[in-house]
Formats: C-alpha cells, structure tokens, sequence
C-alpha cells in the first residue's frame, strides 16, 4: 500500500516497482495516492502482476478498456476494489467478471453508472458485494445477483434510490445464505411491506437499517421473530416510526451483541430497561441524543451487562455522574472487564470520578451528529435575557444606518485607514444598485464615489 508519498505516486514509479517485485504480489492497493496516476498503470500491473489476488484501484482513472487489460492477465483475483469510479460501467465490469472467474468479494461502491446488466456474468462464487451509493442500480441488476450469486452472505445496497420492493422479494427468494443486509438512507420506491420481507431471511446476523425513514416497529418485529441469529442492529437515525414497542421485539434475539439506537426520540428508560434484562451478550450500545434516556435506565445497565465494552451516550444531557459511578461500582475488580464509556455532550463532570482501580475509561468527546438531531430545538431551553441585556440590544437597534455599516465592515477585521483603500481600476462602471437597498441614500452615493 503506497501511503505517505510526499509527491505522489506516478505511473513510472508503480511501473519501476513492479518491474522488480510484481511477480510475487499478491496484494496491492493503490487508494492511498491515486492522484497521478493514470490508466497506463493497468498496462503495468497486467504486465507484472500475474498472481494478484488483491487490488484496490479507488480513485484510480482507471477506464473500462484498463479493465479489461486487467482481467485478462490477472486471472487469479479474488478480491477488487474500485469505489468513486467515474469512468466504468456495466460493460467494463461484464470483462471484469468474465476474466476473473474467482472473485470472492467486489467493492463498486458510488459508482453512479450503473444499473446491473454486468451481474448476468458475475462469478457465482461471489461472498461479498459492496453496492453502496450505486444510485442507477435496479431491480434487474439485484435479480441477476440472486440467480448467480447463491453464496453471497454479504450485500451491501445503502442509498440504491432506484430500487422498489421487487428487489426484496427476489432477495428474499434467492439470497437465503445471506448474513449481512445494509440497507440505509431513504428509498422512495421502497415500502414497509416490501422491508418485511426480510423478515424471511433465517440466516441473517447483521441488518443495518441507519437513517432508513421506512423501517417502523412492524419491520423489527418482523426480523426478531424471522432471524433469530441477529448480532448486530442499528437503527440509529430511524425516529419517525420505531418506538419502544419495536425495540422490544428484539430481546428475542438472544444473540444480539450490538445495537445502535442514536437519535430516536421515541425511546423511553423503561424500553432500554428490558433490553438489559434479557441481553446479556450485548458488547456495544450507541445511544447518542436519545432524550428519553436517564439515569435510570443506564445503572440498570452496569448492574446487569457485565460483558459490556463500548457504551456511546454523547448528547444525552439526562446522564449525569450518578450513573456512571454505578458503572465504576460494578466494574472494580480483578475480574472485571475493560469498558469504555463515551460521554461528550452530557451532564456528566468528569472531574468529580475517579476511576483508579475500575476497568472504567472515560472518553469525554462528543460523537453526535447536530444535523441528525430530531429534537434539537428544544433540548436546550432559551436563555432569558437579563435587563441590562435588554437596554444593549435597544440601543444597537438606535444606531444609525451609517453606523452599523461601519461597524459590521471594522467586524468582518478590514483595517481601512482611507477611503481611497476601497478604490480598484477594475470595478469602475460596476453597477451597485443594489448594494445598499433600504439603507441610507447617502451611503449608496459614498459608495459609488468610492
């Protein structure tokens, strides 16, 4: 991997590596300095590189032809990557799939092209594909995928605004050695119906459902009772219709060791409550800006999820001390286990704790997110303005036009000494009608003398 290049890589200089080690290569990753370089690299690696196995050409101005130089000379590739592509369709990655018939895992994510007429020849010992942001991808594309890839256990297919529920039923129907869903962002051709769907996938451990405005109580309902080997959620992001009744569907996913569930407002101390009680294999809760949470529902946590090792609360303003000294009390000990607690943007003083001989670690950063924040405006009530307050902001609104363009031009830091700092050759004549609308005539008039 070629990182830290000062100056960049270029093509000469991959081509004169290559030259000396490209024959025993099995992995090479070029998208930590793509810049310079051009499609004459595949000339390179096709020429040098014969038992790749591992490429990653992201941000690489890599065309369709490039690719099937590559294809063609490097037929043992079992994993490629190629996300923010700009230059290859449907037709450069057919020769792709066509050359490589060994492909195992496929990275295309942001390629805005294309639309899935490459995955009639994808190779059908596929695992993992990555389609994220592939904003053209549709149905067709997603059926050709189900009929093919039969192994896959990995799809990944976050913010694909063109496909409708079809695609669902042909996953569902199809795809049954699935494990992992991502399906993110706002579909506006996809319906809660069409999500239940998934429902129906046995085998799945991880969903991935983040900012999803579709996914509603019924949704999760669906996934508690029809994948029981769920690990890992997240719904985070999915305030307008997941409320407590769907999070506690899920404490029939015994399994479950990860759960996101930031930024849902509809999310009470009684329902996170419950998730403790019957989960106790979850590592990792991200609650971040969760206003129903207090400390109520978190000492419920440390006195009963002792296998816990990342708790995220950021923004939460009801977490205060009281709970996270219940954490330092249950987590003292030789036998008690590392976990890390995420803080920043709470009520919490952290120089009134000490957690000197606890498995505690403190991390006072704020890791929300102000523009996912569904309640933001009244999370922090308006501050009332005292008297004298008050008498400033009469007197600022007192001051004459003339004055407060002074002021706001001396604000912006301009240090003007003369008017004649203001004069440039190159605006004369430049029409300033309305520049100065609504102000005083007589500073349109020494704006125009300027």
């Amino acid at each position: 991997m070629f990182q830290g290049f000062t100056k960049g890589l270029t093509d000469s200089i991959l081509n004169s590596l290559l030259l000396r080690c490209g024959v025993y290569l099995r992995t090479l990753d070029l998208s930590a300095s793509p810049q310079l370089l051009t499609d004459l690299c595949a000339d390179s690696i096709s020429a040098n590189c014969p038992n790749l196995a591992e490429l990653n050409v992201s941000g690489v101005s890599v065309t369709e032809v490039s690719l099937r130089t590559i294809a063609k000379a490097c037929p043992k590739l079992r994993k490629f990557i190629q996300e923010r592509s700009f230059y290859v369709g449907d037709k450069g990655l057919t020769w792709l799939f066509q050359g490589c018939p060994t492909l195992e895992r496929v990275d295309i994510q942001s390629n805005s092209r294309i639309v899935g007429d490459c995955f009639h020849s994808v190779p059908t010992t596929l695992k993992y594909l990555n389609l994220d942001h592939c904003t053209k991808l549709t149905d067709l594309g997603i059926r050709k995928i189900g009929l093919r890839c039969k192994h896959l256990t990995e799809l990944f297919i976050s913010h694909c605004k063109s496909l409708t529920d079809q695609s669902l039923v042909n996953i569902t129907q199809n795809l049954k050695k699935l494990k992992a869903l991502r399906m993110e962002g706002s579909y506006t051709q996809i319906t809660t119906s069409g999500l239940k769907k998934i429902g129906q996938l046995v085998c799945l451990e991880e969903v991935s459902f983040a900012q999803n405005s579709t996914v509603d109580d019924e949704i999760l309902i669906q996934c508690a009772l029809g994948c029981p080997n769920l690990a890992h959620i997240d719904v985070s992001g999915c305030y307008k219709h997941v409320t407590d009744l769907g999070l506690q569907a899920l404490t029939r996913c015994y399994d479950l060791s990860y759960l996101n569930i930031s930024y849902l407002s509809h999310v009470s101390d009684s329902c996170v409550e419950s998730l403790a009680t019957r989960l106790g294999k979850l590592k990792t809760l991200i609650g971040r800006v969760c206003s129903g949470i207090t400390d109520q529902a978190m000492m419920t946590f440390a006195d009963i999820c002792y296998d816990l090792e990342l708790l995220d609360l950021s923004g939460n303003f009801d977490i205060s001390n009281q709970s996270v000294e219940r954490f330092i009390a249950t987590h003292t000990g030789e036998n008690s286990k590392p976990l890390t607690i995420v803080l920043g943007g709470t009520s919490v003083e952290p120089e009134h704790l000490d957690t000197s001989g606890s498995s505690i670690t403190l991390n006072m950063y704020n890791l929300s997110m102000p523009h996912l924040k569904v309640d933001r405006e009244i999370m922090l009530p308006p501050e009332e303005s005292s008297s004298d307050e008050e008498e400033e902001e009469l007197e600022s609104e007192a001051v004459s036009p003339g004055m407060k363009h002074y002021q706001s031009v001396m604000a912006a830091g301009a240090e003007i000494t003369s008017d004649t700092e203001w004069g440039d050759p190159e605006l004369d004549g430049f029409d300033c009608d309305d520049y100065l609308i609504g102000d005083d005539p007589l500073e349109e008039e020494r704006w125009s003398m300027f």
